[in-house]
């Protein structure tokens, strides 16, 4: 790492444990072992956080679920025999 990337991310890992805010180039700041180790995360910004990726996943997975159902959906509700 070039050192100033490195003094970059140092200067916004610094910024963000000063301020309590986040960074206005967040480019600068992701990966950065200084800025993890300065977040303070409460249990129930955790569990938020969890909830939100399961449920994300869930949404996904009704989503892909639906997808491979639709023919056999399409024929039980919309039989070809069905008058217009």
């Amino acid at each position: 790492m070039d050192t100033q990337k490195h003094a970059g991310l140092r200067e916004c890992a610094l910024r963000v444990r000063e301020n309590r805010e986040h960074c206005q180039s967040r480019a600068r700041c992701v990966g950065s072992a200084e800025l993890l180790s300065s977040i303070n995360m409460t249990n129930s910004d955790i569990r938020n956080l969890v909830l939100a990726a399961v449920g994300g996943a869930l949404e996904f997975y009704e989503f892909v679920i639906f997808i491979f159902f639709t023919p056999i959906i399409a024929k039980l509700f919309f039989p070809p025999d069905l008058p217009e």
